[in-house]
């Protein structure tokens, strides 16, 4: 016992905590029977012979946990052994008094933790499964005890091993004692080997548990855009973690629920249920709700349907841990572990760790594309300011000058802005444009470029467009701006007018935005509420829809 103690003291490992139990057990048990001439016979001789029961069963669980965790005894096991000996060690201590019937009942229990003990362990040699370089010798260990303490058991019910004390001094009595203390020589030598295969094997979980981190680290700090810091996190998963199918949520402020924003799928799992989930729903709206890492055997899955596909693919788990960032959650990393998934490198507590620092890059793409859209964007409108859309129009006009592509400007502009400004205030003018530029929006294509030009100006690029398409775009957008109501104007009518023009490319930018304000000056001079076209300086001719 106190090597046991020396051997794992300070390990909180569940494998060292059994062999503890078991040498603390066996050392009361023996310690209680080397004084039962002076004890009371319930505690010398039923509690004494039943901690040494439950120190060889500990010892034999716990020979299994080193390598086989999901193979060790389960709890029911050791509760029909007690109610077995508690039935029949008693009768024959108080009731029908006969230490050979004890003998008998202890070696027949012993003999059947052995017994189980080696079928268990059986899967090492029928199976291509890791091994423990001891787990043979183990193996031979339980199988000689359990033929021992049968074969101890029938020779003390045929006769010649009859004895009427445990201090008789006979040849049974005499190996009976002496094979305990052969068998717990060997089985420390075996647990030693083993207390030092699990400090290897915990460093070395150690080791590349840093070494994945790391990784991760050093990848995701290259890459501050959300579509490639996506796939840094999809390479670190799959590569070092084995991970096929995995999932990062989102929160969706719209829908009040957590919605897919990136996903690998190599399992290819059905996705189309838990695409968006509430908290509170599934595996990861637990992760949530609980702010803490879930993580569940597919058959015990709560969507038994789900379930099933889920095992058809090869899911043996599925884990979810919440995105924690210091502003609070912002969704859910959840992943589905397969057979080849390393999970003895990304249990519980190293997912939990790997879903802060994924929190953590996420956050700081957020931020980063918070800090460039504020470079870029108007902060009252969210349209492009001026200086970014002379940058995308230069990148644009060379592109469509390679390939012989439209490209049409429109400026556009809100009739009698300063009356709306002197009559009702500021604070309704932004109101104004907030709507103005939202309709304009509404109005374009994703492709085309939209920016606040200035004040109550805007200036719009179609991309691939002749001018006959952008102004029919221009016209669409001021009969949107017409029949809107504006509340905050109190019933008076919004207009707009719009000048547009095609990009001439043997001009400058600066000429072309000219012409695009000369079209503009003609529609407002004309009456405003209306879309002007012109063509450029080399044609003559304009084209007004009002």
């Amino acid at each position: 016992m106190i090597f046991a103690y020396s051997v794992t003291w300070g390990q909180n490992d569940h494998r060292f905590k059994e062999w503890r139990n078991s040498s603390l057990s066996l050392f009361l048990g023996f310690s209680l029977l080397l004084f039962q001439n002076t004890l009371a016979s319930f505690i010398s001789i039923c509690i004494a012979n039943y901690l040494i029961v439950l120190g060889f069963y500990m010892q034999v669980s716990a020979s299994l946990i080193i390598d086989f965790p999901d193979k060790a005894f389960r709890k029911r096991f050791i509760l029909l052994l007690s109610v077995f000996f508690w039935i029949l060690f008693p009768w024959f201590t108080f009731i029908h008094f006969s230490t050979s019937a004890r003998v008998v009942a202890i070696s027949l229990l012993l003999f059947v933790i052995y017994s189980c003990g080696t079928l268990r362990m059986r899967s090492v040699f029928t199976k291509n499964l890791p091994k423990s370089a001891f787990t043979r010798e183990l193996f031979i260990l339980f199988l000689i005890s359990g033929i021992f303490y049968l074969l101890r058991a029938v020779i003390t019910l045929a006769g010649p091993g009859i004895i009427g004390s445990l201090f008789d001094r006979n040849h049974i009595t005499s190996i009976s004692l002496l094979y305990p203390t052969i068998f717990n020589v060997s089985y420390i030598i075996a647990m030693f080997l083993a207390g030092i295969k699990i400090q290897n094997s915990l460093v070395h979980k150690e080791q590349e548990k840093q070494s994945a981190l790391f990784h991760f680290l050093n990848d995701t700090a290259k890459h501050l855009k959300r579509k490639d810091l996506y796939k840094s996190i999809e390479t670190i998963l799959r590569d070092s973690l084995g991970l096929d199918t995995a999932a990062i949520y989102l929160k969706d402020f719209n829908k009040e629920a957590y919605t897919i924003a990136y996903a690998f799928n190599y399992l290819k799992i059905p996705g189309d249920r838990i695409s968006t989930l509430k908290s509170g729903e599934g595996v990861t709206g637990r992760a949530v709700n609980e702010d803490r890492v879930i993580r569940i055997k597919i058959e015990d899955y709560p969507d038994r349907e789900l379930a099933e596909t889920f095992a058809a693919r090869g899911c043996t788990e599925v884990i979810s841990a919440p995105l924690r960032t210091p502003d609070g959650i912002i969704g859910a990393i959840t992943a589905a572990y397969s057979e080849k998934t390393r999970k003895v490198i990304l249990d519980q507590d190293f997912f939990r760790i790997l879903a802060e620092q994924i929190a953590l890059v996420l956050n700081n793409a957020y931020l980063f594309e918070k800090v460039s859209n504020m470079a870029s964007t108007d902060p009252l409108t969210g349209l492009l300011n001026r200086r970014k859309l002379l940058q995308l129009l230069q990148q644009e006009s060379d592109r469509s000058k390679r390939y012989n592509l439209n490209l049409t400007l429109a400026m556009m502009d809100l009739d009698h802005f300063k009356k709306i400004n002197d009559k009702f205030g500021h604070d309704s003018g932004d109101t104004v444009l907030e709507t103005v530029s939202a309709l304009i929006r509404k109005g374009c294509r994703q492709t085309d470029l939209i920016s606040r030009w200035g004040g109550e100006e805007f200036l719009l690029i179609f991309v691939e467009t002749d001018i006959e398409a952008a102004s029919a775009v221009c016209e669409r957008i001021r009969t949107m701006v017409e029949s809107a109501g504006v509340p905050c104007l109190m019933g008076d009518r919004l207009t707009v007018s719009a000048g547009v023009a095609p990009f001439d490319f043997e001009q400058s930018i600066e000429q072309n935005i000219d012409l695009a304000d000369k079209a503009l000056y003609m529609a407002k001079n004309n009456g405003r509420n209306r879309v002007t076209a012109i063509k450029p300086p080399t044609e003559e001719g304009t084209e007004e829809h009002s």
